[in-house]
This record gives structure tokens, C-alpha cells and sequence, in this order.
């Protein structure tokens, strides 16, 4: 399958050598620096990305970039590197988009510096099965893949993974599918950390995402993503998803939700918001399993849980949202939350107005530790619990904290349950 676009987003403060990549590969390897934004394959003494990808593939040096060796690392300094040698459905990275198919760390200079365009000729990236690949800050924009409904296969406007996805400070931006998976289809677990989804279309369903195998998400937005036909305006969920400190909002589908959980899937939705999306937050499938602990699913425009009654895991701000299970510390009523917009960190968030009923009502135990608690960030990388006017330091219902002030580090990935 082809990999589909994505974007990575600057914007936050953090060594990403300190978190142990893009840096230091998890085994030995080439380090590769792109010398031109060509879309070539030349002798010409430059080094395309293009050419940089094959060399990493194939172990064998490819014009000016060295051969690779092992886990490799790419480095694309400042530029507008656009996709223009056409060609669907060619797996060896000499046409249209860029297959990979060995263990690869690709780091640019920055999401406002360093931008890979695909010209709206094919997806950007394909990842083929067993394959490590990890991206950071760079823009991924322009993936475009035709709708072939017929083959599976072409499902994924801008990234399709068959191996290992590791996305952190990514943007998947404006992505185009005939299919499922407008921004990013995944059947190999994929992570994704501080990044945002948003503008993103597909007709089949899933206009930011659709997951088949294990997805890990934290510190992440989702919006102004659209399923053109059916199924989840951003997500849609065929196997095992748990988000943490995520933001749903403005996705729209025709008959389903920001996020579509399906038949037989799981989903575990932790501190995150769901909130402005249209007709339905949430729509939970028969035989379906939705845990919902320390979030907000309210204000959308229609129902905001709908389907099979999500299980309740306690401290959770619903509107119309059918549940079961713990139902300690739940509220229900207006969300009251300010608009999607830059409240600091990495992705765009709504925060909490003054006397909304999430300020203050999570659950009292200790953040980080373990179980259902709030993990010790909030999606910006500020720190909880801070007391919002009741007299008690309790961590916020939702993604945000409420009067929080940002830390040095900004963001460290919650291990959670």
C-alpha cells in the first residue's frame, strides 16, 4: 500500500534527541542530507530526495547520497521538495510516491521550512510491511489517491502503512482518497504524538484516519476533517485505538461521527474532547467496545454519542452520550469551552471558560499514576492539576487544563494503563 502525506508540525520546544530520535537511530546507520529540492533521479552529483530513499532501500550509494546502512537517517534542510516524476502503483520509489522499504528516521527543518508536496500525483509516502519509519518536523502536504473501491489496496490520500508508523510533531494536512483514510490508512500499529489531522478528506470514511491494526495517540488534534459519503469524519476505527489528550472538533460526516468505533473494534478515549463535530461526536457499532474516562463528549451538533452505549470509566462531562459503567464524578450539560484556537503547545485546543463544569471535576487521584488517573501534561504540555477556582488542585475534565502554565520540557509521552 502507499503511504499517505503527512505534515509535521513545529511550534513545540523539545529536543527531539532527548526523546532518543531523530538523533540517535535504534540501530547503526547512514546519515543521508538532501542537497537539492529536484524530483530526480540523475547523475548530476546532487542528492534528491527521491534518490536519498532508494539509497536508504537498497543499501547502495544513489548519485550524491551515500549508500544506506541498516536504520538510516534522512535530513531535508529548508526547502519546497515537490513530487513531479508520475507513476501509480510503482513500488520501487522511481515514480510517483516514495516507497520505503527499509527502517528510516526522516527529519526536516522545520514544518514552516522544510515541506514535501506531492503535487497531487499519487500519495506521498508508502510503507511497506515489517518497516520502521519515524518522521518529524517536516510538512507533508498535497497526497492525492484516485477511488478504486474495488482494491482495498488504494485506500489512503496521503499515507498508507503496512510496517511501523511513528509520527511526532507531524501535521497530515489536506490529503484527497476515493476511499477510506484520507490523511493516513494504517493496517501496522502506528503512534503518534503532539501532531495534527486536519483538513483531510475521504468519501468512504475515516477523513483523517483509518486504523486496522493498533493505534497509540497523545497530544494530538483532529479537525476540519471530512467523510464525504459516510462512516467518521476523522477517524474510523477497525481495530484497537486509545487516545489520550486529543482534540475532535469541526469533523463532519454525512451518517456517523467524528470518530466511527466498528464492529468487534476497541477504543479507549482518555482526557480528550470531542466537541463541534457534525451530525455526532461518537458513533459506537454493535458488538463495538468504547471506554470513556476523564473526557468531554458534548456540544456537537447532533447527538453526541450514538449507536451502542459507550462504558463510562468515571469524571466525564456528557451531553447526549448513552453510557454504562462507573459513573462517579460524571456531570452532564454545556460543555462550556472556548474556541478551537492556539492556547499554547503544539496543536490547536479549546479550552475550558470560566465555570465550566470540567474545571476541577477530574478525579482526584494522583496525576500519572496509573489506571484511569489524568496523565501529568495536558495535549499543550502543561502541567495538572492546578486549581481552577474551587479550592482544590484536581485535574480538568477533558484535553486542557484550565489556568495551566506551560513547564520547560513541554511534552513527555504518557505511558498511561
Amino acid at each position: 500500500m502507499k503511504a499517505r502525506t503527512i505534515l509535521a508540525q513545529l511550534g513545540l520546544l523539545v529536543s527531539l534527541a532527548g526523546l532518543g530520535w531523530p538523533g540517535s537511530p535504534a540501530q547503526p546507520g547512514t546519515i543521508i542530507t538532501v542537497t537539492t529540492t529536484a524530483d530526480v533521479l540523475a547523475t548530476d552529483g546532487n542528492c534528491a530526495l527521491r534518490e536519498a530513499i532508494l539509497a536508504a532501500n537498497t543499501d547502495t550509494a544513489m548519485d550524491g547520497c551515500p549508500a544506506g546502512l541498516g536504520h538510516d537517517t534522512l535530513y531535508l534542510p529548508a526547502g519546497l521538495y515537490t513530487l513531479s516524476l508520475p507513476g501509480l502503483d510503482e513500488d520501487a520509489a522511481a515514480t510517483g510516491d516514495l516507497d520505503i522499504t527499509g527502517d528510516l528516521d526522516l527529519a526536516g527543518a522545520g514544518t514552516t521550512q522544510t515541506v514535501i508536496d506531492g503535487g497531487q500525483l499519487d500519495r506521498v509516502f508508502q510503507i511497506a510491511a515489517t518497516v520502521e519509519v519515524r518522521l518529524s518536523q517536516v510538512t507533508i502536504q498535497h497526497g492525492q489517491r484516485p477511488g478504486m473501491p474495488v482494491h482495498f489496496v488504494n485506500n489512503g490520500g496521503g499515507i498508507a502503512n503496512d510496517g511501523r508508523l511513528t509520527l511526532d510533531h507531524v501535521w497530515v494536512y489536506s490529503n484527497t482518497t476515493g476511499t477510506g483514510g484520507g490523511g493516513l490508512y494504517s493496517v501496522g500499529p502506528v503512534t503518534v504524538t503532539a501532531s495534527t489531522f486536519s483538513h483531510n478528506t475521504a468519501t468512504y470514511g475515516g477523513g483523517a484516519m483509518q486504523i486496522a491494526s493498533t493505534a497509540e495517540i497523545q497530544a494530538a488534534a483532529f479537525y476540519a476533517n471530512h467523510a464525504t459519503s459516510f462512516r467518521a469524519g476523522a477517524i474510523w476505527n477497525n481495530g484497537m485505538t486509545r487516545l489520550v489528550n486529543t482534540t475532535f472538533s469541526d469533523n463532519r460526516s454525512v451518517n456517523g461521527g467524528a470518530i466511527e468505533n466498528a464492529s468487534g473494534a476497541t477504543l479507549v478515549i482518555q482526557n480528550s474532547t470531542l466537541t463541534a463535530n457534525e451530525p455526532y461526536g461518537l458513533y459506537n457499532s454493535l458488538r463495538g467496545s468504547v471506554n470513556v474516562a476523564n473526557s468531554v463528549l458534548a456540544g456537537n451538533t447532533g447527538l453526541d454519542c450514538y449507536g451502542i452505549a459507550v462504558i463510562s470509566q468515571g469524571h466525564n462531562l456528557f451531553g447526549d452520550c448513552p453510557h454504562t459503567g462507573d459513573t462517579t464524578g460524571n456531570v452532564t450539560g454545556p460543555a462550556s469551552l472556548g474556541p478551537l484556537q492556539a492556547n499554547g503547545g503544539p496543536t490547536l485546543t479549546h479550552l475550558p471558560l470560566p465555570g465550566s463544569p470540567a474545571i476541577d471535576a477530574g478525579p482526584p487521584d494522583p496525576t500519572g499514576s496509573g489506571g484511569w488517573a489524568c496523565p501529568p501534561q495536558d495535549q499543550r504540555g502543561f502541567l495538572r492539576p492546578v486549581d481552577g477556582g474551587s479550592g482544590e488542585a484536581r485535574c480538568d475534565i477533558g484535553a486542557t487544563e484550565y489556568l495551566a502554565a506551560p513547564p520547560r520540557l513541554l511534552f513527555v509521552p504518557f505511558a498511561g494503563r
